[in-house]
Protein backbone atom coordinates (compact mmCIF):
# COMPACT_ATOMS: atom_id res chain seq x y z
CA UNK A 1 0.00 0.00 0.00
CA UNK A 2 1.65 3.29 -1.08
CA UNK A 3 1.75 6.35 1.15
CA UNK A 4 -0.25 8.37 -1.37
CA UNK A 5 -3.21 6.00 -0.93
CA UNK A 6 -3.40 6.23 2.84
CA UNK A 7 -4.70 8.77 5.32
CA UNK A 8 -4.01 9.19 9.00
CA UNK A 9 -6.85 8.28 11.30
CA UNK A 10 -7.17 9.13 14.96
CA UNK A 11 -8.86 6.35 16.89
CA UNK A 12 -10.02 6.75 20.47
CA UNK A 13 -11.49 4.23 22.85
CA UNK A 14 -14.17 5.83 25.04
CA UNK A 15 -13.33 5.19 28.71
CA UNK A 16 -17.01 5.40 29.61
CA UNK A 17 -18.65 2.83 27.33
CA UNK A 18 -15.69 1.27 25.53
CA UNK A 19 -16.75 2.10 21.97
CA UNK A 20 -14.17 3.02 19.35
CA UNK A 21 -14.60 6.57 18.08
CA UNK A 22 -13.00 7.37 14.74
CA UNK A 23 -12.73 10.44 12.57
CA UNK A 24 -10.61 11.60 9.67
CA UNK A 25 -9.96 14.75 11.71
CA UNK A 26 -7.68 14.58 14.77
CA UNK A 27 -9.78 14.86 17.91
CA UNK A 28 -9.46 17.65 20.38
CA UNK A 29 -7.93 16.86 23.75
CA UNK A 30 -11.45 16.78 25.20
CA UNK A 31 -13.81 14.49 23.34
CA UNK A 32 -17.52 13.79 23.72
CA UNK A 33 -18.52 10.20 22.93
CA UNK A 34 -21.44 10.21 20.45
CA UNK A 35 -22.91 7.15 22.17
CA UNK A 36 -22.70 7.70 25.93
CA UNK A 37 -21.89 11.46 25.70
CA UNK A 38 -19.15 11.26 28.29
CA UNK A 39 -16.54 14.01 27.95
CA UNK A 40 -13.00 13.13 28.88
CA UNK A 41 -9.32 13.68 28.26
CA UNK A 42 -8.59 10.30 26.79
CA UNK A 43 -5.16 8.69 27.17
CA UNK A 44 -5.91 5.95 24.63
CA UNK A 45 -5.71 8.05 21.46
CA UNK A 46 -3.47 6.34 18.91
CA UNK A 47 -2.51 7.19 15.34
CA UNK A 48 -3.44 4.69 12.65
CA UNK A 49 -2.78 4.61 8.94
CA UNK A 50 -5.73 3.37 6.88
CA UNK A 51 -6.57 3.13 3.21
CA UNK A 52 -7.91 6.29 1.64
CA UNK A 53 -11.34 6.00 -0.05
CA UNK A 54 -11.39 6.26 -3.82
CA UNK A 55 -14.87 7.79 -4.02
CA UNK A 56 -17.39 9.50 -1.79
CA UNK A 57 -21.12 10.21 -1.85
CA UNK A 58 -21.39 13.66 -0.26
CA UNK A 59 -24.22 14.69 2.03
CA UNK A 60 -26.71 16.89 0.23
CA UNK A 61 -29.08 17.07 3.21
CA UNK A 62 -28.90 18.90 6.53
CA UNK A 63 -30.03 17.87 9.97
CA UNK A 64 -33.14 20.00 9.43
CA UNK A 65 -33.88 18.04 6.23
CA UNK A 66 -33.49 14.80 8.17
CA UNK A 67 -35.84 16.03 10.90
CA UNK A 68 -38.41 17.16 8.33
CA UNK A 69 -38.27 13.76 6.64
CA UNK A 70 -38.90 12.00 9.94
CA UNK A 71 -41.85 14.22 10.81
CA UNK A 72 -43.34 13.98 7.30
CA UNK A 73 -43.07 10.20 7.41
CA UNK A 74 -44.95 10.05 10.72
CA UNK A 75 -47.59 12.35 9.24
CA UNK A 76 -47.97 10.31 6.03
CA UNK A 77 -48.22 7.00 7.90
CA UNK A 78 -51.99 6.65 8.29
CA UNK A 79 -51.62 4.23 11.19
CA UNK A 80 -49.51 6.50 13.41
CA UNK A 81 -51.76 8.00 16.13
CA UNK A 82 -52.81 11.63 15.70
CA UNK A 83 -51.29 12.62 19.07
CA UNK A 84 -47.82 11.23 18.26
CA UNK A 85 -46.12 14.64 18.54
CA UNK A 86 -47.51 15.32 22.00
CA UNK A 87 -45.00 12.95 23.64
CA UNK A 88 -42.16 12.85 21.11
CA UNK A 89 -38.53 13.03 22.26
CA UNK A 90 -35.22 12.41 20.45
CA UNK A 91 -31.82 10.99 21.21
CA UNK A 92 -28.83 12.67 19.56
CA UNK A 93 -28.85 12.53 15.77
CA UNK A 94 -26.01 10.51 14.22
CA UNK A 95 -24.54 11.92 11.01
CA UNK A 96 -22.01 9.48 9.66
CA UNK A 97 -19.97 8.31 6.71
CA UNK A 98 -19.84 4.53 6.46
CA UNK A 99 -17.19 2.70 4.39
CA UNK A 100 -18.68 0.63 1.59
CA UNK A 101 -17.63 -1.24 -1.51
CA UNK A 102 -19.26 -0.74 -4.88
CA UNK A 103 -19.12 -3.76 -7.21
CA UNK A 104 -19.81 -3.42 -10.92
CA UNK A 105 -19.88 -6.25 -13.41
CA UNK A 106 -21.92 -8.68 -15.48
CA UNK A 107 -23.95 -11.76 -14.60
CA UNK A 108 -25.02 -14.73 -16.69
CA UNK A 109 -27.82 -17.03 -15.51
CA UNK A 110 -29.34 -20.32 -16.63
CA UNK A 111 -32.84 -21.01 -15.38
CA UNK A 112 -35.51 -23.69 -15.62
CA UNK A 113 -39.07 -24.16 -14.40
CA UNK A 114 -42.55 -25.28 -15.43
CA UNK A 115 -45.51 -23.76 -17.30
CA UNK A 116 -48.99 -25.01 -16.37
CA UNK A 117 -51.03 -25.98 -19.46
CA UNK A 118 -54.38 -27.65 -19.97
CA UNK A 119 -56.15 -29.79 -22.53
CA UNK A 120 -59.78 -30.80 -22.88
CA UNK A 121 -60.49 -34.52 -22.65
CA UNK A 122 -63.19 -36.37 -24.55
CA UNK A 123 -65.62 -36.09 -21.64
CA UNK A 124 -65.27 -32.29 -21.75
CA UNK A 125 -63.21 -31.99 -18.58
CA UNK A 126 -59.94 -30.10 -18.51
CA UNK A 127 -56.73 -31.86 -17.65
CA UNK A 128 -53.80 -29.78 -16.35
CA UNK A 129 -50.17 -30.71 -16.80
CA UNK A 130 -46.72 -29.10 -16.40
CA UNK A 131 -44.38 -28.45 -19.31
CA UNK A 132 -40.69 -27.96 -18.44
CA UNK A 133 -39.07 -24.80 -19.82
CA UNK A 134 -35.62 -23.26 -19.51
CA UNK A 135 -33.69 -20.26 -20.70
CA UNK A 136 -30.69 -17.99 -20.34
CA UNK A 137 -30.43 -14.43 -19.06
CA UNK A 138 -27.64 -11.93 -18.66
CA UNK A 139 -27.25 -8.39 -17.47
CA UNK A 140 -25.18 -5.85 -15.58
CA UNK A 141 -25.04 -5.30 -11.84
CA UNK A 142 -24.08 -2.36 -9.64
CA UNK A 143 -24.34 -3.34 -5.96
CA UNK A 144 -23.05 -2.00 -2.66
CA UNK A 145 -21.86 -3.74 0.50
CA UNK A 146 -20.85 -2.36 3.88
CA UNK A 147 -17.14 -2.46 4.68
CA UNK A 148 -17.67 -2.08 8.41
CA UNK A 149 -18.95 -4.44 11.06
CA UNK A 150 -18.80 -3.47 14.71
CA UNK A 151 -20.85 -3.33 17.88
CA UNK A 152 -20.66 0.46 17.98
CA UNK A 153 -23.06 0.91 15.05
CA UNK A 154 -26.83 0.66 15.67
CA UNK A 155 -28.16 -2.65 14.36
CA UNK A 156 -31.04 -0.92 12.54
CA UNK A 157 -28.59 1.34 10.72
CA UNK A 158 -26.34 -1.60 9.83
CA UNK A 159 -29.30 -3.47 8.31
CA UNK A 160 -30.35 -0.40 6.31
CA UNK A 161 -26.81 0.16 5.01
CA UNK A 162 -26.74 -3.29 3.41
CA UNK A 163 -30.15 -2.78 1.77
CA UNK A 164 -29.58 0.66 0.27
CA UNK A 165 -28.43 1.26 -3.30
CA UNK A 166 -27.10 4.48 -4.82
CA UNK A 167 -27.14 5.92 -8.33
CA UNK A 168 -23.80 6.26 -10.09
CA UNK A 169 -24.40 9.97 -10.56
CA UNK A 170 -24.25 10.52 -6.77
CA UNK A 171 -20.68 9.18 -6.53
CA UNK A 172 -17.79 11.65 -6.74
CA UNK A 173 -13.99 11.42 -6.42
CA UNK A 174 -12.91 11.43 -2.77
CA UNK A 175 -12.03 14.79 -1.23
CA UNK A 176 -11.35 15.80 2.37
CA UNK A 177 -13.58 18.83 1.82
CA UNK A 178 -16.69 16.63 2.13
CA UNK A 179 -15.76 15.43 5.62
CA UNK A 180 -16.46 18.68 7.45
CA UNK A 181 -12.96 19.04 8.84
CA UNK A 182 -13.30 22.80 9.16
CA UNK A 183 -16.64 22.67 10.94
CA UNK A 184 -17.13 22.86 14.68
CA UNK A 185 -18.31 19.26 14.76
CA UNK A 186 -16.70 16.79 12.36
CA UNK A 187 -18.80 14.03 10.82
CA UNK A 188 -18.59 10.67 12.55
CA UNK A 189 -16.77 8.13 10.39
CA UNK A 190 -16.44 4.39 10.81
CA UNK A 191 -13.17 2.61 10.16
CA UNK A 192 -12.83 0.18 7.27
CA UNK A 193 -12.56 -3.32 8.74
CA UNK A 194 -13.83 -5.54 5.88
CA UNK A 195 -11.71 -6.26 2.82
CA UNK A 196 -13.29 -6.50 -0.64
CA UNK A 197 -13.38 -10.31 -0.69
CA UNK A 198 -15.13 -10.64 2.67
CA UNK A 199 -17.72 -7.94 1.92
CA UNK A 200 -18.43 -9.58 -1.44
CA UNK A 201 -18.72 -13.09 0.00
CA UNK A 202 -21.03 -12.05 2.86
CA UNK A 203 -23.16 -9.37 1.17
CA UNK A 204 -22.41 -8.47 -2.45
CA UNK A 205 -22.60 -11.95 -3.98
CA UNK A 206 -26.07 -12.62 -2.54
CA UNK A 207 -27.27 -9.29 -3.93
CA UNK A 208 -26.23 -10.31 -7.44
CA UNK A 209 -27.93 -13.71 -7.09
CA UNK A 210 -31.12 -12.00 -5.89
CA UNK A 211 -30.95 -9.42 -8.68
CA UNK A 212 -30.64 -12.08 -11.37
CA UNK A 213 -33.48 -14.15 -9.93
CA UNK A 214 -35.80 -11.15 -9.55
CA UNK A 215 -35.24 -10.00 -13.12
CA UNK A 216 -35.83 -13.49 -14.52
CA UNK A 217 -39.04 -13.93 -12.53
CA UNK A 218 -40.26 -10.48 -13.63
CA UNK A 219 -39.80 -11.41 -17.32
CA UNK A 220 -41.31 -14.90 -16.99
CA UNK A 221 -44.27 -14.48 -14.62
CA UNK A 222 -46.08 -17.53 -16.02
CA UNK A 223 -43.21 -19.88 -15.14
CA UNK A 224 -43.55 -21.78 -11.87
CA UNK A 225 -40.87 -23.15 -9.54
CA UNK A 226 -38.05 -21.25 -11.21
CA UNK A 227 -34.55 -22.47 -10.37
CA UNK A 228 -31.66 -20.12 -11.21
CA UNK A 229 -27.93 -20.78 -11.53
CA UNK A 230 -25.85 -17.60 -11.84
CA UNK A 231 -22.23 -16.88 -12.75
CA UNK A 232 -20.75 -13.40 -12.58
CA UNK A 233 -17.71 -11.36 -13.49
CA UNK A 234 -16.67 -8.37 -11.37
CA UNK A 235 -15.37 -5.65 -13.68
CA UNK A 236 -14.72 -2.98 -11.08
CA UNK A 237 -14.73 -2.61 -7.30
CA UNK A 238 -14.51 0.73 -5.54
CA UNK A 239 -13.92 1.66 -1.92
CA UNK A 240 -16.11 4.65 -1.06
CA UNK A 241 -17.68 6.52 1.85
CA UNK A 242 -21.48 6.68 1.95
CA UNK A 243 -23.56 9.16 3.99
CA UNK A 244 -26.25 8.22 6.51
CA UNK A 245 -28.45 9.82 9.14
CA UNK A 246 -29.80 7.92 12.15
CA UNK A 247 -31.75 8.69 15.30
CA UNK A 248 -33.61 6.89 18.05
CA UNK A 249 -36.77 8.61 19.22
CA UNK A 250 -39.28 7.86 21.97
CA UNK A 251 -43.05 8.06 22.06
CA UNK A 252 -44.66 7.36 25.44
CA UNK A 253 -41.41 5.77 26.67
CA UNK A 254 -41.19 3.32 23.77
CA UNK A 255 -38.15 3.48 21.49
CA UNK A 256 -38.32 3.66 17.69
CA UNK A 257 -35.80 4.56 14.99
CA UNK A 258 -35.54 6.52 11.77
CA UNK A 259 -32.66 6.26 9.31
CA UNK A 260 -32.06 7.91 5.95
CA UNK A 261 -29.26 8.08 3.43
CA UNK A 262 -27.52 11.42 3.15
CA UNK A 263 -28.99 12.23 -0.26
CA UNK A 264 -32.63 11.82 0.86
CA UNK A 265 -33.45 9.03 -1.60
CA UNK A 266 -34.22 6.14 0.77
CA UNK A 267 -35.18 5.74 4.40
CA UNK A 268 -36.40 3.19 6.93
CA UNK A 269 -38.28 3.59 10.19
CA UNK A 270 -40.35 2.11 12.95
CA UNK A 271 -43.25 4.00 14.52
CA UNK A 272 -46.16 3.56 16.92
CA UNK A 273 -49.15 2.00 15.17
CA UNK A 274 -52.85 2.26 16.04
CA UNK A 275 -54.68 -1.08 15.91
CA UNK A 276 -57.98 0.76 15.51
CA UNK A 277 -56.76 2.61 12.42
CA UNK A 278 -55.44 -0.63 10.90
CA UNK A 279 -58.75 -2.41 11.46
CA UNK A 280 -60.61 0.54 9.97
CA UNK A 281 -58.42 0.55 6.87
CA UNK A 282 -58.02 -3.18 6.23
CA UNK A 283 -61.22 -4.72 7.64
CA UNK A 284 -64.21 -2.36 7.45
CA UNK A 285 -64.35 -1.77 3.63
CA UNK A 286 -63.83 -5.43 2.81
CA UNK A 287 -66.31 -6.60 5.45
CA UNK A 288 -68.93 -4.28 3.97
CA UNK A 289 -68.03 -5.56 0.50
CA UNK A 290 -68.60 -9.16 1.61
CA UNK A 291 -71.93 -8.19 3.20
CA UNK A 292 -72.87 -6.55 -0.10
CA UNK A 293 -71.92 -9.72 -2.00
CA UNK A 294 -74.15 -11.77 0.27
CA UNK A 295 -76.97 -9.26 -0.26
CA UNK A 296 -76.58 -9.33 -4.06
CA UNK A 297 -76.83 -13.12 -4.04
CA UNK A 298 -79.89 -13.20 -1.76
CA UNK A 299 -82.19 -14.99 -4.18
CA UNK A 300 -79.52 -17.43 -5.31
CA UNK A 301 -78.71 -18.35 -1.69
CA UNK A 302 -82.32 -18.17 -0.43
CA UNK A 303 -84.69 -18.89 -3.34
CA UNK A 304 -87.73 -18.86 -1.01
CA UNK A 305 -87.13 -15.14 -0.32
CA UNK A 306 -88.55 -14.34 -3.77
CA UNK A 307 -92.03 -15.48 -2.81
CA UNK A 308 -91.92 -14.53 0.86
CA UNK A 309 -90.97 -10.91 0.07
CA UNK A 310 -93.58 -10.58 -2.65
CA UNK A 311 -91.08 -9.60 -5.34
CA UNK A 312 -93.48 -10.58 -8.17
CA UNK A 313 -95.97 -7.89 -7.06
CA UNK A 314 -93.48 -5.00 -7.25
CA UNK A 315 -93.99 -2.21 -9.75
CA UNK A 316 -91.64 -1.76 -12.67
CA UNK A 317 -89.84 1.13 -10.94
CA UNK A 318 -89.45 -0.77 -7.66
CA UNK A 319 -88.17 -3.79 -9.58
CA UNK A 320 -85.50 -1.62 -11.22
CA UNK A 321 -84.48 -0.18 -7.85
CA UNK A 322 -84.22 -3.65 -6.35
CA UNK A 323 -82.29 -5.00 -9.32
CA UNK A 324 -79.67 -2.26 -9.41
CA UNK A 325 -79.27 -2.24 -5.63
CA UNK A 326 -78.55 -5.95 -5.76
CA UNK A 327 -76.26 -5.54 -8.76
CA UNK A 328 -74.21 -2.55 -7.57
CA UNK A 329 -74.71 -2.82 -3.81
CA UNK A 330 -71.34 -4.48 -3.02
CA UNK A 331 -69.20 -2.05 -4.98
CA UNK A 332 -71.18 0.98 -3.75
CA UNK A 333 -70.69 -0.09 -0.13
CA UNK A 334 -66.97 -0.57 -0.75
CA UNK A 335 -66.49 2.79 -2.49
CA UNK A 336 -68.47 4.72 0.12
CA UNK A 337 -66.55 3.12 3.00
CA UNK A 338 -63.19 3.78 1.31
CA UNK A 339 -64.20 7.39 0.68
CA UNK A 340 -65.24 7.84 4.32
CA UNK A 341 -61.92 6.39 5.48
CA UNK A 342 -60.05 8.65 3.05
CA UNK A 343 -61.78 11.71 4.52
CA UNK A 344 -61.08 10.50 8.06
CA UNK A 345 -57.35 9.99 7.37
CA UNK A 346 -57.20 13.32 5.52
CA UNK A 347 -58.57 15.14 8.57
CA UNK A 348 -56.21 13.19 10.84
CA UNK A 349 -53.27 14.11 8.62
CA UNK A 350 -54.19 17.79 8.81
CA UNK A 351 -54.41 17.53 12.59
CA UNK A 352 -50.95 15.89 12.72
CA UNK A 353 -49.46 18.66 10.55
CA UNK A 354 -50.88 21.32 12.90
CA UNK A 355 -49.61 19.37 15.91
CA UNK A 356 -46.14 19.04 14.36
CA UNK A 357 -45.93 22.77 13.68
CA UNK A 358 -46.65 23.50 17.33
CA UNK A 359 -43.76 21.27 18.41
CA UNK A 360 -41.46 22.24 15.49
CA UNK A 361 -42.30 25.85 14.50
CA UNK A 362 -40.00 25.80 11.44
CA UNK A 363 -41.41 22.55 10.04
CA UNK A 364 -42.72 22.55 6.46
CA UNK A 365 -44.64 19.51 5.23
CA UNK A 366 -43.29 17.63 2.22
CA UNK A 367 -44.60 14.32 0.90
CA UNK A 368 -42.55 11.46 2.35
CA UNK A 369 -40.75 8.56 0.66
CA UNK A 370 -43.38 6.01 1.79
CA UNK A 371 -46.51 7.88 0.68
CA UNK A 372 -46.26 6.66 -2.93
CA UNK A 373 -45.72 3.04 -1.83
CA UNK A 374 -48.89 3.10 0.27
CA UNK A 375 -50.89 4.48 -2.68
CA UNK A 376 -49.73 1.57 -4.87
CA UNK A 377 -50.72 -0.91 -2.16
CA UNK A 378 -54.22 0.61 -1.97
CA UNK A 379 -54.66 0.39 -5.75
CA UNK A 380 -53.69 -3.29 -5.75
CA UNK A 381 -56.25 -4.12 -3.04
CA UNK A 382 -58.95 -2.17 -4.90
CA UNK A 383 -58.15 -4.09 -8.10
CA UNK A 384 -58.59 -7.39 -6.23
CA UNK A 385 -62.00 -6.24 -5.00
CA UNK A 386 -63.05 -5.30 -8.55
CA UNK A 387 -62.08 -8.74 -9.86
CA UNK A 388 -64.08 -10.43 -7.08
CA UNK A 389 -67.04 -8.23 -7.89
CA UNK A 390 -66.97 -9.13 -11.60
CA UNK A 391 -66.79 -12.87 -10.96
CA UNK A 392 -69.05 -13.22 -7.92
CA UNK A 393 -71.96 -10.87 -8.64
CA UNK A 394 -74.76 -12.51 -10.63
CA UNK A 395 -76.22 -9.97 -13.11
CA UNK A 396 -79.27 -12.18 -13.66
CA UNK A 397 -79.89 -12.55 -9.92
CA UNK A 398 -80.34 -16.26 -10.35
CA UNK A 399 -83.14 -15.59 -12.88
CA UNK A 400 -85.50 -14.38 -10.15
CA UNK A 401 -85.42 -10.67 -10.94
CA UNK A 402 -86.88 -9.97 -14.41
CA UNK A 403 -85.17 -7.20 -16.39
CA UNK A 404 -87.71 -5.06 -18.20
CA UNK A 405 -86.93 -3.69 -21.64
Amino acid sequence: MSESNTIELKQMKCPGCGYNITSFKPFEATVECPYCHEKSLNPFVVDKVIRQPEKIIPFNSTQDDFGNSLVSTLIDDDFVPANVFDSLSFDDVVKTYVPMYQYQGKYSSDWDGYIRKSKTKKDGKKEYYDVPVDGHAKGNFNVFASAYDGDDIPSELNTFINEVEFDRGDILPFSYDYLGLDSDKSILTYELNYDEDRAWAEIGEDKVYDLAEEEIKAKHRNVRDISVSTDYEIKNQIYLMSPFWFVYYQVKNRKYHFTMDGIESQCDYTAPQSTLYKLTYYVVPYLLFLIGLAYSNTFRIFPSAYDSLGIANLSKTSMYVLYYSLLFGPIILFILSKFAIFIMFKCKKKAKINSAKKVFPDYTYTRSYFAQKRRKRGLILAAIVLVLYIFLVDPCMGGYIPIYS
